[in-house]
Parts: structure tokens; sequence; C-alpha cells
């Protein structure tokens, strides 16, 4: 992994792609919440021959620095925005999971000069239902002062589909998810959470997205289900829907291989 410092926080991300000086599309992948990079790790083998795949864990997330301050999705955002600057990389295409997704509207709604296409995976582009609010305020609180251990086991179904979560040939995966999961730094978790469900409507700037947009969920999606995809894509001029099947809110672990497909096809069709 490589590492850069921007807006007071020093960033890791993976940076893969040719080896033999081609020049080449970059896509930029951001993970969502509790996560890191490695949930794209099927997307990255399967593209990095073709793109330069950049893959960035977020401030307080993965190895990436926990800060005090700075976890507004559109401060996020702008953490992007500088990496991106850091990189020299003038245009690139993006992928988003979740709050990945939240951050991606914003990047293309803030640059379409830049940002190619838009590839949205389980987010949302309203603001966080009251109802859900209060249930991630409580398991925020939980994480901030106990870890993620003592909920991790109510926050795996969040994450992933009934598919998946009951599918005995995959406990191992199961296993390394929720691994990763309780190894989350609380603080960060705290400030990242609060982030997410503070966000603010993001509907009423979607006619500023021009891109080429793929959205993306999947059909076992309980924490963003299909009418929160629904709404992007009546936002997004020429935007097209694609429904995962046994997929939850995690489709590119779920359903890797499908999903790295559907991102190929979508891109290959950009540069015919």
């Amino acid at each position: 992994m490589a590492e850069c410092e921007v807006n007071g926080c020093r960033f890791f991300y993976q940076d893969r792609g040719p080896k033999d000086g081609r020049s080449v599309p970059v896509i930029v992948f951001v993970h969502g919440l509790l996560w890191d990079s490695s949930m794209f790790e099927h997307q990255l083998a399967a593209l990095e021959s073709s793109y330069r795949c950049i893959a960035i864990d977020l401030r307080g997330q993965g190895k990436t620095e926990v800060t005090d301050t700075g976890y507004s999705i559109s401060d996020q955002g702008m953490d992007i925005q500088q990496i991106i600057e850091h990189l020299a990389i003038a245009q690139y295409h993006f992928v988003g999971l979740s709050m990945g997704g939240f951050i991606g509207m914003r990047l293309a709604a803030w640059e379409p000069e830049r940002v190619l296409s838009l590839t949205v995976i389980g987010s949302s582009a309203g603001p966080e239902p009251d109802k859900t609010q209060v249930k991630y305020r409580r398991l925020a609180w939980v994480a901030r002062w106990f870890g993620i251990g003592p909920i991790a086991s109510r926050i795996m179904p969040i994450m992933f589909g009934a598919s998946f979560m009951k599918n005995a040939l995959r406990s191992g995966e199961r296993r390394h998810w929720l691994g990763k999961l309780k190894a989350n730094s609380k603080f960060g978790v705290q400030r990242a959470t609060l982030g997410v469900i503070e966000r603010e409507d993001y509907r009423p700037r979607l006619e500023l997205i021009f891109c080429p947009t793929l959205i993306m969920v999947g059909d076992e999606d309980t924490a963003t289900p299909i009418v929160k995809a629904e709404d992007i894509v009546a936002g997004v001029k020429g935007a097209e829907l694609c429904v995962i099947p046994q997929a939850g809110h995690s489709a590119s672990i779920e359903q890797a291989e499908l999903v790295s497909t559907m991102i190929t096809d979508f891109l290959t069709k950009l540069y015919k």
C-alpha cells in the first residue's frame, strides 16, 4: 500500500495497474462504512490489467489515520479530491459502495469535467431515515465506548444479505469479514458513522451529474434497499439500474465476480 498526507490526515491507498509504462484510464474505488479498500479485491484483480486502479482507505477506517475531525461526507469528498490531485490524475472513473457512493455522487456533481463515469453500489442520495438514525447512533455510541465486538453480530446482517450469511460454504469468508469488522478503531467507527447518518439530502443535486452512471443494488440489501437505488436513477439522467441477485449491502464481496463483470462491461462500452 502507498500513503500520502492531505487535509491533515495520513491516507493509505492501493495503486494497481499496468507496470509496462502504458497510459491507461484511471478508476478510483471508495469503500463503505466499517470496511476498507480490500472489499474491492476481486474488482481490482479483474480490472488492473487494463486500468490504473486507486483504492483508498477513508479517514478513520482501514489503515488510514484516525483524526478528530473531517468526517462529514463533504469533507471526505474533499479528501478524495486532494488525493487525486496529489496523484496528478486529471480524469477518472469512480466506483463507490454505500458511503463511497455518497462521496462519488458529490464528486460527479462538483467536478463533471473530471469524473468520466460513476458506478454506485448499495447507496442512497437521500438523508438517513429518522428510524435508522436512532439505531445507528446507538450502535455508534456502543462502538465508541466498548468497541465493535459487542455489537458485531448485529452489524453483520446489516452488511450482508441472507444468502451470504446462511451459506455454509462461505463460513470462512464470514469469519474473515467479522474479524475485520472487530478490528476497526472505536473512535474512527463512531466519527465515520456520525458522518454517514448526518449527511444532507443530495437528491436535489443529482441533476448536476452528467457522466454515464451505473447504479447497482443487491436484492437482499436492507440497509439501502432497491427503492433507494431507484431514487438515484430517477435523478440522474440516463442512469442504468442493475439489481444484483443474492446480494445484500456488500455486493462487491457477496457477488464479487458478477459485480466485476458488470463494471468491466459498463466501462468497456464507454470506450467503443
